[in-house]
């Protein structure tokens, strides 16, 4: 069976760290791949459908993170990962076909991610300094 490594990596990266690469870095890569390839691919595929598109380039979006589980994420919390980030898709595959262009997706991915960050740190900082 496959074995997912267990443990918190993205905690042992500074805040800085967590800036470049969650908040930035991976951020354009996912869009890069699911705005820019995928949806693009699925596009031809479905033709005419542009509901179609949206909703199936958010749904791989939202999949691709339900892998947290199989690294002890409780279910619960999976689960609203995967919603949250099916809507952050939904958004951005509305705004990638909107505006032809990936770079609008990119920035609200970008927003996303490091407002979760600023805000996952500000609780982090409250909750250890009382």
């Amino acid at each position: 069976m496959l074995e997912f490594p267990r443990g918190d990596y993205v905690g042992v990266l500074s805040l800085r760290q967590r800036l470049l690469w969650v908040g930035f870095y991976s951020s354009c890569v996912e869009e890069g791949f699911l705005r820019g390839w995928f949806q693009t691919t699925i596009g031809r595929i479905l033709g005419k459908s542009r509901k179609g598109v949206v909703v199936a380039s958010a749904s791989v979006f939202g999949l691709l993170h339900a892998f947290v589980y199989f690294r002890g994420v409780a279910g619960s919390t999976t689960l609203a990962l995967v919603v949250s980030t099916f809507l952050l898709g939904y958004l951005a595959a509305l705004m990638r076909q909107r505006y032809d262009s990936v770079l609008p997706a990119m920035v609200v991915h970008v927003v996303y991610n490091v407002t979760a960050i600023l805000w996952g740190a500000t609780i982090s900082f409250i909750v250890t300094h009382p």
